[in-house]
């Protein structure tokens, strides 16, 4: 299962795993890309299955849409990729609330309800992998004053997978955290930012 799944480390992610044979839940917010990212899939990867859950994090009401997509389902691999930030650079004070809010709800809360919601069944098979995907500025501090709140739900998504490793250093499952520095988005990968 794949967060994030239609851009960027999202999609290069679940890429990997297609490659290798596994089957894919993609979930990501924008409908229309998680189709064409599934038929991309698809004819490159005829041999899985994919599955698509659209579903806005950001969004108040709760996770019914996930529940019932993964039900019924074996996930043996989560990568925790959903995350949003600021529009631009902003003092702490600076940041309105429902920019925050929205911040704290996709960074912290959805990266922890979907973490709790597939561990149980991970530890009862004894096997699985959690992958969160952090952040540079979560770990070099005062990398990014602009965005404080954003490095914070950052920091606080690395501590948690360090705490779940070290609580179930069994082997029961995997956990990987990827924090990231810099990422460019397809405008300026394509050089075309200097026409924007």
């Amino acid at each position: 299962m794949v967060t994030g799944a239609t851009d960027g480390i999202g999609l290069a992610f679940a890429h990997e795993l297609a490659k290798h044979g596994l089957n894919l839940i993609l979930v990501s917010r924008n409908p229309l890309k998680l189709a064409s990212v599934s038929d991309d899939f698809r004819q490159e990867f005829p041999q899985i299955k994919i599955k698509i859950i659209p579903f806005d994090f950001s969004s108040e009401g709760g996770y019914g849409a996930i529940e019932e997509g993964i039900k019924g389902v074996e996930v043996g691999i989560l990568i925790n990729n959903v995350g949003i930030t600021y529009p631009r650079a902003m003092f702490f004070h600076e940041v309105d609330q429902l920019t925050w809010t929205k911040i704290l709800r996709v960074n912290l809360e959805a990266t922890t309800w979907v973490t709790r919601s597939l561990i149980g069944p991970m530890l009862h098979r004894r096997r699985g992998a959690i992958v969160n995907i952090s952040s540079g500025a979560a770990v070099v501090v005062p990398s990014h004053p602009l965005y404080a709140i954003y490095a914070a739900t950052k920091a606080l998504r690395l501590s948690t997978l360090t705490f779940l490793l070290f609580s179930f250093s069994s082997g029961q499952c995997t956990f990987q955290n990827y924090s990231t520095h810099e990422q460019h988005n397809r405008a300026e990968l394509l050089g075309l930012k200097k026409n924007i």
